[in-house]
């Protein structure tokens, strides 16, 4: 459960009538006659002293919705919900009326929570850091009635004093859907992309690849005159450089990467952007600076093993970070992680296809059983892990009862996933 429905399931059961508005892609609720619009980022993993958020609130609609309705109060959680910054929509349009609005028609902006302190800030040329403080937990500064002030205090108090585990046990899920028939592609065409000279269309694959793979993007300064090729702001900052040449790639490109990502940095207010570097045939030099500058290096087979996978099966770009964990070319890193969370998934894969084929309601004992039939050899850890994950709220393909497990969810596959996998395929071909 994300923090915006546990949020939610808290106003319900603190009495509070709630109602979703139609339409506003669950961004909009009235909660006892206040019209609450509600933006939030998880926590990525483990709580630190200090944190990042990158958000983003709807301009367009924060005005429409300010035409038909009395009163907006903006709910801006960052992490937890004992981190909340509650704005007045109208005092939210005046501190930001200077702000760069996207085409999405978002105004976005950065988060930096340093323990109980949070600092706000919009991400614009020009605009600096605004001083939002007063906004945090600030439910007394908003037209809200007093069943929904007491409700949020309440909520507050009671989640600033939560335990974050230091280690979670299903930190991201192995499998959301299960693919009968697999994508392939032509990885030649991958190869021949990095070595084509074709910089512009590398530069576009990369893009909608990255978009593919869930990061945010700032489209209207990736590869621009002087920015970087492509820049993920979110949920993991990276800077990329592309490079499409049948050369060798020089040791100029790592110069050109810290320079773009130092311009970026000071420009958007965003800050610890991963530098990433993908091309081919690198010079030894190359290798060295990339190792000794703290950046990263990915070649085609790296982007090969990431494309056959996530064109299967979902990755969450959090994920990524694992492949950052040793400076330099990431080739061996992604070979690991991958083979690792593909045995999760063949798990998972053959649990699901237990109860497809029987169609019953099955014991631990009967699905470890009819594991052991299939040559699964697992821990009775490995298994729990499994059943505990897939009957999830977040996965949902099992429901746990009394007797054991049934199956509950078919084959599904999210929207719009043809239309973007068109996208990368698009540039590639």
């Amino acid at each position: 459960m994300n923090l915006k429905d546990r949020l939610i399931k808290l106003f319900e059961e603190n009495g509070a009538s709630v109602e979703k508005l139609k339409g506003r892609q669950r961004t909009l609720y009235k909660i006892n006659g206040n019209i609450l619009y509600i933006t939030y980022k998880e926590r990525i993993g483990e709580e630190k002293g200090s944190e990042n958020y990158y958000l983003q609130v709807n301009k367009n609609l924060v005005m429409d919705t300010l035409s038909k309705y009395d009163n907006l109060t903006i709910l801006i959680i960052c992490g937890t919900l004992s981190q909340i910054l509650v704005i007045d929509a109208k005092e939210f349009l005046k501190l930001t009326q200077k702000a760069k609005v996207y085409r999405d028609g978002n105004i976005k902006f950065n988060v930096l929570v340093t323990k109980k302190r949070a600092d706000f800030q919009i991400r614009i040329t020009g605009l600096g850091i605004i001083d939002i403080n007063r906004y945090v937990n600030a439910f007394d500064k908003c037209i809200l009635t007093n069943k929904v002030r007491e409700i949020l205090t309440k909520i507050q108090e009671e989640t600033e004093q939560e335990i974050i585990p230091t280690e979670r046990k299903i930190e991201i899920p192995q499998i959301k859907i299960i693919r009968k028939e697999k994508i392939t592609f032509d990885e030649e065409k991958v190869r021949e992309l990095l070595i084509s000279g074709e910089g512009d269309r590398l530069e576009k694959f990369i893009l909608t690849l990255f978009e593919f793979w869930g990061f945010e993007i700032d489209k209207d300064l990736s590869g621009k005159s002087g920015e970087l090729d492509v820049i993920c702001t979110s949920p993991i900052p990276i800077g990329i450089e592309c490079r499409s040449t049948k050369q060798h790639a020089g040791v100029n490109i790592v110069d050109e990467l810290n320079r773009h990502i130092r311009r970026y940095e000071r420009r958007s207010g965003l800050s610890n952007f991963i530098g990433l570097i993908i091309c081919d045939s690198p010079t030894s030099q190359l290798v060295e600076d990339v190792k000794t500058e703290r950046r990263f290096l990915m070649d085609s087979e790296a982007l090969i093993k990431l494309i056959k996978f996530t064109f299967n099966y979902p990755l969450s770009p959090i994920e990524f970070r694992y492949f950052f964990r040793d400076y330099g070319n990431i080739k061996a890193n992604v070979k690991s992680y991958l083979g690792q969370k593909l045995e999760k998934i063949k798990l998972r894969e053959a649990i699901v296809s237990i109860f497809q084929r029987t169609n019953e309601i099955l014991s631990y004992a009967d699905i470890k059983a009819h594991l052991n039939i299939m040559d699964f050899k697992i821990s009775d850890d490995e298994l729990r892990e499994a059943l505990i994950e897939l009957s999830s709220p977040l996965i949902n393909w099992l429901e746990k009862e009394d007797e054991g497990y049934r199956l509950i969810w078919k084959e599904e596959f999210w929207q719009d996933f043809s239309r973007t996998l068109k996208e990368v395929m698009t540039w590639l071909h």
